[in-house]
């Protein structure tokens, strides 16, 4: 009698799982983004373009963690709900990290001609590449490459790997956008950093590492999924509730954007509380601010309080273009 041999089953990765374990930190992650994204929008500080950007890559970051918090609220039970969450998640996060890059162009740009118009000049392409570019990878991997799909017997949106084959879609749609963004912050910020050199006061360069912290974020939020994927890329066994931690760990980039572009982790909340309360804060000097005048906008030009021409004080400096005080 001749023996059937049954075909061995694909690897099936899930994705978007529920467990409240693994919605911890995209729910912290999407509270403080979207605390960002209104108090841009209240304070109306994004008709500066500066602040624009600011708005956008929390937008971005918020679009990342409420696509992947959505699924623990109303669980994907069809191929379109997988592909759709897919397609926002991917967006939202690809959107994210080149707004980061474009961060470090326009913060080098801005340095080396010390003219804000050419920043808003800028804009226009910064807002092209960073929608773009990311919608045009979240379309094919939710439409024509068949990346995700809906398991009706997990009731799980799963991610195949065929038997003997390496999961080249995930590097091709995820690691290599990755990898690109980050060498062009380093590019970008490397540059920048190269610039203020020359610019400071020997006893303040120390200062201008701060400026890495954008890389950093990419460094701290992606570098252990990152790491985990290639050892199982390789053949090394890592367990799936750890690999689903790792990964839900890349959401932690909403929430240090929000704390870095929202002038630290004090600012955040103290936004959070005004908005949450709708009254007055006093502020550190003892006068009385108004939600609407909290956030004063970059003024960066060379008659601009906190423009020096020898830089003198990186501290001001980096104040007026990171962060709205």
């Amino acid at each position: 009698m001749d023996h059937l041999e049954l075909a061995p089953e694909p690897t099936k990765i899930l994705f978007f799982r529920t467990e409240p374990q693994f919605l911890v930190i995209p729910a912290i992650s999407a509270v403080a983004t979207l605390i960002a994204v209104l108090n841009s929008l209240f304070t109306k500080v994004y008709k500066d373009p500066l602040q624009k950007m600011v708005l956008m890559i929390n937008l971005a970051d918020f679009l990342y963690c409420t696509a992947r918090l959505s699924t623990g609220l109303a669980p994907p039970h069809s191929l379109l709900h997988c592909r759709s969450v897919l397609a926002v998640y991917v967006f939202g996060y690809q959107s994210g990290i080149v707004w980061g890059a474009m961060f470090g162009h326009g913060l080098y740009t801005y340095i080396k001609t010390r003219k804000v118009e050419q920043l808003s000049s800028n804009l226009k392409y910064y807002m092209l590449s960073a929608t773009l570019l990311p919608m045009l990878i979240s379309l094919t991997i939710s439409t024509i490459a068949d990346f995700l799909n809906y398991d009706t017997g997990l009731d799980k949106c799963v991610h195949l790997v065929q038997p003997g084959q390496k999961d080249f879609e995930t590097i091709l749609f995820i690691f290599v956008p990755l990898a690109l963004t980050f060498l062009l912050n380093v590019v970008f910020y490397s540059g920048a950093i190269k610039q203020l050199r020359h610019m400071m006061k020997r006893e303040n360069q120390k200062g201008i590492f701060i400026l890495a912290v954008y890389p950093a974020i990419l460094i701290l939020c992606f570098g252990p999924f990152v790491i985990g994927f290639f050892l199982k890329f390789f053949g090394i066994d890592i367990p799936s509730d750890t690999m689903t931690f790792i990964f839900s760990c890349t959401q932690l980039q909403g929430l240090f954007d929000a704390i870095v572009y929202g002038g630290g982790i004090t600012n955040v909340c103290r936004k959070f509380s005004q908005m949450i309360c709708c009254c007055f804060k006093m502020d550190t000097r003892g006068v009385i601010v108004s939600m609407d005048k909290e956030t004063e906008f970059i003024r960066a030009d060379p008659t601009s309080v906190n423009y020096t021409q020898d830089f003198g004080s990186f501290h001001d400096y980096k104040d007026s273009l990171l962060r709205s005080s």
